[in-house]
């Protein structure tokens, strides 16, 4: 409990029961969540409402990243905080996802190597995001 009090301090965010409640979810789950996963992960100790302005704020405060899926449902990992990795997840900023287009399923890959990208003079990046669409092993053999 005193290590998520001192994650949600860290990033100049005030302690309630909700934020600890969704924070501990992440932690102990090395996997990107949708809304209505992770409010099964929370147990009914969070409402709908709380949970989108819980993420938001989460989001804002650079804690949680995005993953956009094609079907429109926006899914959420846990950045790499030092010393408070989800358990099994390897620590970073950057991050590769592959998202099977045939039944949605998203694998997170780790490590990678990023590719280098040209990036404009004075331009200074704090972390990277990719998504490689396609199809799992799965979706491959049902074709």
């Amino acid at each position: 409990m005193e290590n998520r009090k001192h994650i949600l301090k860290d990033y100049g965010l005030r302690v309630t029961e909700a934020r600890l409640t969704v924070l501990e979810a992440f932690l102990h789950s090395c996997r990107v969540f949708d809304h209505t996963a992770l409010l099964a992960a929370c147990g009914g100790r969070v409402d709908r409402v709380t949970l989108y302005r819980t993420l938001h704020a989460f989001h804002e405060h650079n804690i949680l990243y995005k993953v956009p899926s094609s079907s429109g449902v926006t899914q959420y990992g846990l950045r790499g905080i030092k010393g408070h990795a989800p358990k099994d997840a390897p620590l970073g900023e950057n991050h590769l996802h592959l998202i099977c287009q045939g039944c949605g399923k998203i694998i997170s890959v780790s490590p990678f190597l990023l590719p280098v990208i040209p990036l404009p003079k004075g331009f200074q990046r704090q972390y990277v995001d990719m998504i490689v669409n396609g199809k799992c092993v799965s979706c491959v053999r049902e074709t």
